[in-house]
């Protein structure tokens, strides 16, 4: 079953002040990744006010608030949660008038603090329910972190997908997932990898069975999520199939929308998988960091030829 995102998360991340909760608040979900201001609303403008949305409230709100009477105060505040909000949020660390708190449990709606400015927390609070609200799926491999670089290693079932994770581990990399990787899109256009929750840390290993990679290695064996960069593809050998031999030619591996660096690895007794990760790893970076080691050798070979 899917985790709601829940006002609990949101107040856990961004280290909210609670003034008021009608209830739990990991009993108050978040449906709605946007969030308002409410300016026009205090002063009864309510065209293209969002119920089922968070609000926000700064300074400016809060002297708009100070300028009226008592009774014009109530009847504003009032207004606005009759009109409906999932929840108000604080920013500037505004004074919460008690007029605000009196018609938040009048209406059981959440009322929570922020030292931020609504710029700042505006920017916060659209990545944090971007993250959550983001494009994802499910895909068949492993996904390890090699010297800083998240490999997500592909290939039918029984090619040695974890035995090469296994021995990664034992190298002194970090897994994140075996057999079922969770892939995100973020907000920035990355790929974000981790387990699902239920097989963290766990890999089968055919003829031994579930090991629990943590208890075995430690705590810095595993890791909870990492940024894809690249995969690498492990297939059967075929005496007869032509494989990559320079790298001048780059595959592409693509997942919601998004290029990853691809390797196609042909799998025989004898090859040392890991090795192999460990160096495409390292490769990949250099790739990113402008240096190619095909593209020099090409070059170099072109100009003996030329040369002669």
């Amino acid at each position: 079953m899917e985790k709601l995102l829940s006002v609990a998360d949101l107040v856990n991340e961004h280290y909210l002040e609670v003034l008021f909760t009608p209830k739990a608040l990991s009993d108050i979900f978040i449906e709605d990744k946007n969030i308002d201001r409410i300016g026009m609303q205090l002063m009864g403008f309510y065209p293209v006010h969002h119920p089922e949305r968070f609000h926000m409230m700064g300074l400016s709100e809060a002297s708009y608030l100070a300028t009226l009477d008592e009774r014009s105060r109530e009847i504003s505040i009032k207004a606005f949660f009759e009109a409906g909000t999932k929840g108000l949020i604080i920013t500037h660390d505004a004074h919460c008038d008690p007029q605000i708190l009196e018609a938040a449990a009048a209406y059981n709606k959440p009322v929570l603090k922020t030292p931020l400015s609504p710029s700042e927390y505006i920017h916060d609070f659209y990545y944090f329910t971007a993250k959550y609200f983001a494009p994802t799926t499910i895909m068949h491999g492993g996904l390890v972190e090699v010297n800083g670089e998240g490999i997500l290693i592909l290939g039918d079932s029984g090619i040695g997908k974890s035995e090469t994770a296994i021995q990664l581990v034992k190298n002194g990399h970090r897994l994140i997932a075996d057999d079922s990787v969770e892939i995100k899109r973020m907000p920035e256009g990355t790929l974000q990898g981790s387990s699902l929750p239920l097989t963290h840390g766990f890999v089968e290993l055919r003829g031994i069975g579930i090991i629990n990679v943590q208890t075995i290695y430690g705590t810095a064996a595993v890791q909870n999520k990492v940024k894809i960069t690249s995969a690498i593809h492990f297939v059967p050998w075929k005496i007869h199939e032509n494989y990559e031999r320079l790298g001048l030619e780059q595959e592409y591996e693509e997942i919601l929308g998004i290029r990853l660096p691809l390797a196609t690895v042909p799998v025989r007794p004898g090859r040392n998988l890991a090795s192999i990760v460990e160096v495409y790893a390292i490769n990949q970076r250099a790739k990113r960091d402008g240096y190619n080691a095909a593209e020099q050798l090409n070059t170099k070979l072109i100009n003996q030829m030329e040369h002669k």
